[in-house]
């Protein structure tokens, strides 16, 4: 084997090994149980991950817990990355209406639907193959929103708002 013929081998192997590198790389649709991420400079660490479908339409939501609380990070690839982070929250008396106003702000029912999770992982208390009914509201200025979650008859509410990508780093 001569020296050009070696020099090709340690490059063809260079390339795979950062093509491998590359593939598996953490993002945002591939996060697991335990991986630490940062959001908005606070980190927290991955404790469940669902994903959803709505006759084909796909998203991911993670749960993610740090020392003071919980909160959901959706993830969704439509015409481009959306991503949401969620807190649940209590509305006693709470229904379902094409406008609902908490604390002094108006949401609009902006779509709903019903999807099946496709994967659970990490310790919640969902199943795959279950079925939920879900309705996105959102203010007038598309800032603030509000989820709305029903699972078989339980109602579960969550505030929220957009997440830049750029505000995320993922430790892994």
């Amino acid at each position: 084997m001569g020296i050009f013929d070696r020099l090709k081998q340690v490059i063809r192997s260079n390339n795979a090994i950062e093509k491998e590198e590359h593939m598996n790389k953490k993002n945002l649709f591939n996060l697991n149980i335990c991986d630490i991420i940062s959001v908005e400079e606070i980190d927290y660490e991955v404790e469940a991950i669902l994903e959803f479908n709505d006759h084909g339409f796909r998203w991911r939501e993670y749960k993610l817990k740090d020392a003071l609380k919980t909160l959901w990070l959706s993830v969704e690839q439509d015409d481009e990355l959306e991503i949401s982070l969620y807190e649940e929250i209590r509305i006693p008396g709470f229904e379902i209406n094409r406008k609902i106003t908490y604390d002094g702000v108006e949401y609009f029912k902006d779509e709903d639907g019903e999807a099946i999770v496709e994967k659970v992982e990490g310790a919640i208390g969902v199943v795959r193959n279950e079925r939920v009914m879900y309705y996105e509201y959102c203010d007038r200025a598309d800032e603030k929103y509000l989820s709305v979650e029903v699972w078989q008859g339980e109602t579960e509410v969550s505030l929220g708002r957009e997440v830049k990508e750029y505000n995320i780093e993922i430790y892994g």
